[in-house]
């Protein structure tokens, strides 16, 4: 292994012998570039080994491979260019570039140099600049043998992807059904659908080529294995009952971690697997817990004298051989996958980009290998490898086998940075770095800064060299770089002071993810707003010019982080424009509804096709086309009309029936159909439809088109997006671009609001993959050993300081960062294997998540080059009640919607908007509808409220039937009869809901024995909508405050995060009574939480209200009818007339049962109701 120490040579592209192996790590912003071009015109000028006579190369013999076809291109027009430029100097004898004048000292007859640099002008076209797919592809068809074996097709990703869904269809067919019932049902519980297979393999498919395989049996029968797991299971059970009475005492007698192994949770642990071992063995799982008691693990947390007995070891045998059948699947789907690949690929004769790179290594290592090998080395005697972090293993094997016989002929330069690789997803891979780095002999790296500025080089540097070992990986060094001195002079002065390098503002009180991304993105906002809106400066060598919107770009992870900060831009009327975003027309909803729209025309007697567009947003349908006595007519009406269309679509074509229904014949109105499609969206089908008219000018087969557009929204290609004309003017706006495509680029003011948001990606559910931290070679372990958690974990941490360095070193000038003790939702799953779960927590050795060492050790990086700006929560009131201005260059139009600014600072916030932005927020986890099993009952099963259908339309469904029933008992079966019919549920409901509805009606709800059929009809209101007006800007901070501190459940509960609003507050109560002199809210509840009475207890109800956030709701609902009841009644008092809240949880309503579950009751404090209202007011 090579010495760290060898890092510090620094590479000198006039000067060094330029023969076999080197190695030049070239940091972000160190000319990495312009040492390609400077060795590629030595090369070509026969300049490569100084003091000896070396032969000029052409641009056929220079081998110059790149990571992709954009830097292939990037990399090609700037050789041109410096060849020009070059020739030029040599014709002139000198050159306005200092670094073509010392090249120029170098060459002793200028004369021949002139013809070498003109022919190579001349034959540039010719240049051997590749990717490496592109390069595979000319050696694989090189010279006069064949080797490809006919194969000449390359397919794309997209190809592959729908041909791995057919393989898992076809799997699914083929081996899934034909297994016996009772395998098939665990099946069904761990995969619910082909998609769902899929899903669980892609995180690990592509990795299982190259990878060790960690996993113990391999070729086994799955109705063998589970009756072998069942015998393991009945074992370990007898085992069990025979021993479990005397581990209790043998564990609190050793040195074992008593935290973990307390008596509690013994007796906890102990009680759930007693549980167990009685009941009968029908599938192959057992309780988790089990593990707690298998000896490796109690020795793991023991000191010195760790528990030992019989039953711990025999737990061990136990994990050690039952063999998990989800996992063993898994393992199967993937090897039938690949079979199924390899023979489809045959038949068609076509591979796929990365097949190039097997076929060519296989053939260098077959008997011809060496016949290639050197017609390779004769026609390429050199070679550039560029961006060599992002290559794979096969890439360097293949040069390794090309040219490690003739290193000493040949020349091979790496050039890369492993402190930028990034690309991990598009199989490039660090370790093949690092361990091509141990072999080669001379390592070097480029010392000089040449993008940014001196602060933005020194904050770079004291960063990074706040750790030892900044990229966690040992081998991925930092070294500390130098200013260019010409950079001295490069200062960003903002209110007449020069920034610094890196500017970090801290919010040290925030720790809601969600929330800090509000807050910050408002700060961005507003700081890029005054920076523009004043006279601030960049200067560039004593020259002077203002900053302008173009200077600044906002580098994301992702579009959802755009969002948010387009959101805030808007606020203050500056424009912006998201990058990243490959906007393909086909993924578009339009595409989706013109499908829609064309398979009704196709069929347009098929009274399903018709039905399914007019429920789609294409068509909003008057409910009165669809009574009894128009529904026929409307129909047939519709029919006549699409094949109508149709004759004209096989006629004149697709674009021209398009233009007619949408433009000429107006339907949309004829047939009282109202069109909610504006403008832009009829634009865009039209487009979709001229695009699909150009591409098949001869097809008129209507099948075979609805069948492309559709392949097109399924399977994408990313080659072949098509896009609509952009719309905007970069110039005018605020770039936003993701970490990915900022790479390589460079900008003088650079924000990174969210990048402390980026957390490091937790384990896949399924298996784990990592590398051998000495070795370098791939894994994937199936077992998850807890050490190969560790080193996986250690291995996305490094990705994302990777992504961090990567972010900061675009910069120029200066570059603000966003920083606050972010809480991991997982932090106490993971903190056993890694102490720190972003990149920032790491460099700033926040191990603990703890806000005053994050503070502490920040103040400790800061200089002239490093700066922090506090944020609190009364700065961020002030600016955000603030009202922002037009910026001076903006288009006249801003001006007209400042004018609009106080109207549209008026919202609507209720409970659903509210319940919304934390489910997008990670440390919120929205509740997963595992009840899809509902919907496929069989028909002979007798019909209960436990097996009648879910979802969100049938909650909407029964609160309609008991909106009308609340109104009028006495209709209650024809009510329900019609609802069936609306809603298109079968008949067969009818009797099971009929008395289920009259024992919601007759069930006493309380201790106040409220009966819903016995509120007469002054004392009741239903569907009770209120807006409360709210005059000042509403904050989460305040309300959270509030409800945490009167609110026993909203006390025990996560902090609510919304952004700040003023205008109104919206609700619909389900009924509102009065009942004994006091008003009562009830809210209704369809949610399934079992399979019986028994599951609707009152603490299950409450643990769904705690995960749903209900304590929201019925606190917002509460305040609702405080304020209408004080305004409206004399001498309210909310004590003496508000009763409760009740909430009905419908499922759970039995009146024949002596236990009244499905009813929770509360009554909200009357201190947190006059808080509120005061905060409301």
């Amino acid at each position: 292994m090579k010495l760290p120490i060898l890092l510090t040579q620094e590479f000198n592209p006039y000067k060094i012998h330029l023969q076999g192996q080197y190695l030049i790590e070239a940091s972000a912003g160190t000319g990495k570039t312009f040492t390609i071009i400077i060795v590629y015109l030595r090369l070509l000028l026969g300049l490569y080994k100084p003091k000896l006579y070396s032969i000029p190369l052409t641009v056929q013999n220079i081998l110059v491979v790149t990571f992709t076809e954009i830097a292939a291109c990037d990399l090609y027009k700037k050789i041109v260019h410096s060849i020009q430029i070059l020739l030029r100097a040599c014709i002139n004898r000198s050159s306005k570039y200092q670094m073509i004048n010392i090249l120029l000292s170098e060459i002793k007859d200028l004369i021949q140099a002139q013809k070498i640099l003109l022919q190579a002008t001349k034959n540039i076209h010719k240049a051997s600049i590749y990717t490496i797919h592109s390069f595979c592809q000319k050696i694989l068809n090189f010279k006069s043998y064949d080797i490809t074996h006919n194969v000449i097709t390359i397919m794309n990703n997209e190809l592959e992807l729908y041909w791995i869904n057919q393989a898992i269809t076809q799997f699914w067919n083929e081996h899934i059904q034909s297994l016996p019932m009772h395998i098939v049902k665990i099946f069904f519980q761990k995969f619910q659908t082909p998609k769902n297979l899929l899903q669980s393999i892609l995180p690990f498919f592509f990795h299982y080529k190259n990878s060790n395989i960690k996993f113990n049996i391999h070729n086994v029968n799955f109705t063998q294995q589970f009756q072998k797991n069942i015998n393991y299971i009945n074992i370990i059970k007898k085992t069990w009952q025979l021993y479990y009475k005397n581990i209790l005492h043998i564990i609190h007698d050793s040195d074992i971690n008593k935290y973990l192994y307390n008596k509690r949770s013994l007796m906890n642990w102990i009680t759930e697997i007693n549980i167990w071992t009685i009941t009968n063995t029908l599938d192959n799982s057992y309780p988790i817990k089990l593990k707690k008691f298998s000896q490796k693990n109690l020795i793991l947390h023991s000191i010195k004298y760790p528990p030992k007995h019989i039953l711990f070891t025999k737990i061990d045998v136990f994990l050690n051989k039952i063999v998990s059948l989800k996992h063993l699947i898994l393992f199967q789907v993937v090897k039938y996958v690949y079979n199924f690949l390899k023979i489809k690929k045959t038949k068609t004769k076509k591979i796929s980009f990365d097949d190039l790179l097997n076929i060519l290594l296989k053939r260098l290592n077959s008997t011809l290998g060496i016949s290639i090998a050197q017609d390779i080395q004769k026609q390429y005697p050199v070679v550039l490898l560029d961006e060599f972090q992002d290559t794979s293993i096969e890439q360097y094997n293949i040069f390794q086998t090309i040219y490690l016989n003739n290193i000493h002929n040949s020349l091979i330069i790496y050039i890369g940075d492993p402190k930028q690789s990034i690309y991990a997803f598009r199989n490039a891979d660090v370790f093949t770095y690092l361990r091509a780095k141990q072999k080669i002999q001379y390592c070097y790296t480029l010392q000089y800064n040449w993008r940014s500025s001196s602060t933005m080089t020194n904050s770079i540097n004291n960063l990074f060299m706040n750790r030892s070992n900044p990229f966690l990986l040992k081998n991925i060094h930092f070294q500390p770089l130098k200013y260019a001195q010409e950079k001295y002079n490069y200062n960003l002065i903002i209110n007449d002071k020069i920034q610094p390098g890196i500017t970090f503002w801290f919010d040290l009180h925030e720790y809601n993810n969600m929330c800090f991304k509000q807050k910050i993105a408002y700060i961005c906002a507003e700081n890029i707003y005054t920076t523009l809106l004043h006279d601030n400066y960049i200067i560039l060598n004593k020259k002077k010019r203002k900053i302008h919107i173009t200077d600044i770009v906002i580098i994301v992870r992702n579009k959802y982080e755009a969002y948010i900060i387009q959101k805030e831009l808007i606020k203050f009327n500056i424009l912006s424009i998201y990058l990243s975003e490959q906007n393909n027309i086909f993924q578009n909803i339009e595409a989706k509804e013109l499908v829609l729209l064309l398979k009704a025309i196709a069929e347009p007697y098929d009274i399903k096709s018709v039905m399914h567009i007019l429920n789609h947003s294409l068509f909003t349908t008057s409910l009165q086309n669809f009574d009894v006595n128009n529904k026929n007519n409307f129909l047939l009406k519709i029919m006549r009309q699409f094949s109508i269309y149709k004759e004209m679509w096989q006629q004149k074509g697709i674009l021209y029936m398009l233009k007619y229904f949408f433009l000429k014949e107006n339907i949309l109105k004829k047939i009282n159909i109202i069109c909610l499609y504006n403008e832009q969206q009829i634009k865009n089908i039209l487009f979709i439809g001229e695009y699909i008219q150009t591409k098949f000018k001869k097809t008129t087969h209507i099948k075979i088109l609805i069948q492309w557009i559709t392949k097109q929204i399924i399977y994408p290609n990313s080659k072949n997006i098509v896009c609509l004309p952009k719309q905007y003017d970069e110039n005018n706006h605020i770039r936003i671009m993701t970490i990915h495509q900022s790479k390589g680029l460079q900008f003088n003011i650079v924000w990174l609001p969210f990048i402390v948001c980026n957390f490091i990606d937790v384990m896949n559910s399924e298996v784990i993959v990592y590398h051998d931290p000495i070795t370098y070679k791939k894994n994937i372990d199936f077992h998850k050993n807890q050490e190969n958690i560790q080193y996986a974990l250690q291995e996305s941490l490094s990705e994302n300081l990777r992504l961090l360095y990567v972010s900061i070193t675009r910069s120029i000038f200066t570059c603000n960062i966003g920083l606050a003790n972010i809480q991991f939702y997982q932090y106490n799953k993971y903190h056993k294997y890694i102490k720190y779960f972003n990149s920032l927590q790491y460099l700033l050795k926040n191990k603990n998540n703890d806000k005053n060492i994050l503070y502490n050790n920040i103040k400790q990086l800061i200089t002239n080059d490093i700066k922090i700006v506090i944020l609190n929560y009364k700065m961020f009131i002030v600016n955000k009640i603030s009202k922002p201005h037009i910026l001076i260059y903006q288009y006249d139009v801003l001006e007209q919607k400042n004018n609009l600014n106080k109207f549209n600072t008026i919202k609507i916030m209720n409970f659903t908007k509210i319940k919304q932005i934390q489910y997008k927020n990670k440390i919120y986890i929205k509740p997963i509808d595992t009840f899809y099993f509902l919907q496929t009952q069989k028909k002979y099963i007798k019909k209960t409220q436990h097996n009648f259908l879910v979802g969100k339309k049938i909650g909407i469904f029964m609160h309609k039937i008991l909106e009308k029933v609340t109104i009028k008992y006495s209709n209650i079966h024809d009510i329900i009869k019609k609802e069936l019919f609306k809603n298109n549920i079968h008949i067969s409901w009818h009797k099971m809901l009929t008395n289920w509805i009259n024992n919601i009606i007759n069930t006493p709800l309380g201790p106040q024995k409220i009966i819903l059929k016995q509120i007469v009809k002054e004392h009741k209101q239903v569907e009770f909508e209120f807006y409360c007006t709210i005059k000042n800007n509403i904050y989460d901070i305040q309300f959270n405050d509030i409800i945490k501190k009167y609110d026993i459940i909203s006390s025990n509960l996560s902090t609510i995060c919304f952004p700040d609003f003023k205008g109104f507050l919206n609700g619909i109560l389900d009924l509102v009574c009065i009942w004994q002199d006091k008003y009562y809210i009830i809210d209704y509840k369809t949610t399934w939480l079992g399979y019986n009475i028994n599951y609707y207890n009152y603490k299950n109800i409450e643990t769904d209200i705690c995960r749903n956030r209900y304590d929201i709701q019925y606190q917002l609902y509460t305040l609702a009818l405080h304020k209408y009841l004080k305004n409206n009644m004399y001498n309210y008092n909310y004590s003496k007339h508000f009763g409760a809240v009740i909430y009905l949880y419908l499922r759970g309503i039995n009146n024949n049962m002596k236990n009244k579950h499905g009813i929770w009751l509360h009554k909200p404090s009357v201190e947190l109701i006059q808080k509120l209202d005061l905060l409301f007011n």
